[in-house]
């Protein structure tokens, strides 16, 4: 095992770490480029949609690249709505006021924060659970617990060694168990 740095690894991590930021400014840029193109008459998803979709077959199978531009041009269209986001800044919370098109210049995380506090502002906030229908609970929290519980205790009654446990853990928590005389 050695004690000094790979260079390799350094010249990888190198790499990497220009490729972000690379690529965060590129598509900042290529947004700020295609901002003139959205249509504020238009509700914001459509207008973002619009414009998305001329370019969607340039980001491949990219759904992160994508979903970044995504953010970009909705801070453009919200480009003088103002918006406000909370963000760590030493270890303590502090809130940002801001414009949509300001935010475009924040950090990755908190400009993805702004476009997220623009789009609920403007009434296209994203659904809770990507937009999946929540399926309702038949049982409740409580019948769902004795229920499982009673299917528990039917599967150990059905062998001699599970009555025996079942015995031993009641007999434990001070109770007993009896088989009814019919």
């Amino acid at each position: 095992m050695t004690t000094q740095a790979n260079e390799q690894v350094i010249a990888h991590i190198k790499e990497a770490v220009t490729a972000h930021g690379t690529v965060y400014s590129s598509l900042r840029f290529a947004a700020a480029t295609a901002a003139p193109e959205l249509d504020t008459s238009k509700e914001v998803r459509e207008s973002v949609s619009t414009v998305l979709g001329r370019y969607a077959e340039h980001f491949g199978d990219d759904h992160n690249l994508k979903a970044i531009f995504t953010d970009f041009l909705t801070l453009h269209y919200a480009a003088d709505a103002p918006v406000s986001i909370e963000r760590k800044v030493g270890g303590e919370v502090q809130e940002l006021h801001t414009t949509g098109e300001e935010a475009t210049q924040l950090a990755k995380h908190d400009m993805r924060k702004a476009a997220k506090a623009a789009r609920e502002d403007l009434g296209a906030g994203r659904a809770a659970g990507g937009g999946r229908t929540p399926r309702p609970n038949q049982n409740g929290p409580v019948k769902g617990a004795l229920a499982s519980a009673k299917s528990a205790v039917e599967n150990l009654l059905k062998s001699e060694a599970g009555v025996t446990a079942l015995r031993e853990l009641l007999r434990e928590n001070g109770y007993q168990l009896r088989k009814v005389s019919k």
